[in-house]
């Protein structure tokens, strides 16, 4: 089950599951995972998640909310609730 990341969660917090972020646009809702071909580099990488500037593709706004996935099937039921394979 996706679980909400909070202040203390890192890049490292990524690596540790092994399945990329799950990003929500706050202005559009626009859904997408991020980091898929790159958790593996994040190994003692301590960056916040919250601390991230990213732009979501569809509207461009910069306030996300990130869910952290344990597996595949979180994936799938991540981006199947946002109706779409977008990107951020």
């Amino acid at each position: 089950m996706p679980a909400p990341i909070d202040h203390g969660h890192s890049l490292h917090s990524l690596y540790m599951r092994g399945q990329p972020l799950g990003v929500e646009c706050r202005a559009c809702a626009h859904r997408a995972l991020v980091f898929a071909g790159r958790v593996e580099g994040f190994k003692g990488d301590m960056t916040l998640l919250q601390d991230l500037r990213l732009l979501c593709s569809s509207c461009g706004a910069r306030h996300w909310t990130g869910w952290l996935l344990s597996d595949d099937g979180d994936r799938e039921a991540f981006i199947g609730a946002g109706r779409s394979r977008p990107t951020f």
